[in-house]
């Protein structure tokens, strides 16, 4: 985060595009595309798991049940509240096109 933040200070770009601009080749830009794309996604899985983690720990202290039990609640609770987002309030709010396109990439992502 040092060096990155080195980078956007001094440089004026970001990691990625500094890393990008490095070479002109498709298939460099494609491996740091998909490598940082990765990087960013099992990032945020790391820091939600720690999150559910967390709620299932706390759910299983006020209530005295067990951990397996509260980490059950708590994963279906989350299901249930992006089912909710992506089947309920996103098609309420659809304006076009471009929204239509995301709508199915949420589906094929499900």
């Amino acid at each position: 985060m040092d060096i990155a933040s080195l980078i956007a200070a001094y440089g004026g770009h970001s990691i990625i595009e500094t890393t990008l601009g490095m070479s002109d080749s498709k298939a460099w830009k494609a491996f740091v595309t998909w490598f940082m794309g990765l990087a960013i996604i099992f990032t945020g899985l790391g820091f939600m798991a720690g999150n559910e983690i967390g709620a299932a720990n706390g759910l299983a202290d006020l209530t005295t049940l067990p951990v397996s039990i509260t980490g059950l609640i708590v994963g279906i609770i989350a299901i249930a509240t992006i089912w909710y987002i992506i089947l309920w309030d996103v098609r309420k709010n659809i304006t076009g096109w471009r929204d239509m396109k995301i709508l199915n990439l949420t589906h094929a992502l499900m």
